[in-house]
């Protein structure tokens, strides 16, 4: 593996920086199946990793960078529509994941994108060499959701 494998103290550490240090996060058995995905390309534009967010943690993650009203994050992980400002801190979210599959010893990925992972390929086009985690992330005032990274 070319880059680092995200683990409950790394994702821990990195995300209870934004949401609060009650933030829970634990491995999980159940696979994130859809939802959104954040693509982290190299410099030639290769997928390195990707991180798949289920709607509730896409919605609690988005509310949450900007301290919407739970109720309106609860409707939004339900319905599976996430509104726009919602989606817009779900990107920042996950750009500031990028740090966690990279490190100094690692070739450099960017994000590239979020998107409804139905609008990707890139999981087709790693699925193969990448090692997958699968997390249950418990966001404080919010929920839990699921997010699973592939990475290679």
């Amino acid at each position: 593996m070319k880059h680092l494998q995200p683990n409950e103290n790394t994702i821990q550490e990195m995300l209870a920086a934004l949401f609060g240090d009650s933030l829970e996060v634990t491995a999980s058995e159940s696979a994130v199946q859809d939802g959104y995905a954040a693509v982290y390309v190299d410099a030639d534009d290769t997928p390195g990793a990707v991180a798949l967010c289920d709607p509730a943690f896409a919605a609690y993650a988005g509310a949450a960078l900007s301290m919407m009203p739970p109720n309106g994050a609860k409707e939004a992980a339900e319905s599976n529509d996430i509104p726009k400002t919602m989606f817009d801190n779900l990107h920042e979210v996950m750009n500031i994941c990028t740090r966690l599959v990279i490190g100094e010893s690692t070739p450099h990925l960017r994000l590239a994108k979020v998107c409804p992972a139905s609008e990707t390929d890139a999981m087709d086009a790693i699925r193969e060499t990448a090692s997958r985690t699968d997390f249950q992330v418990d966001i404080p005032r919010y929920g839990s959701g699921g997010l699973a990274f592939f990475v290679t």
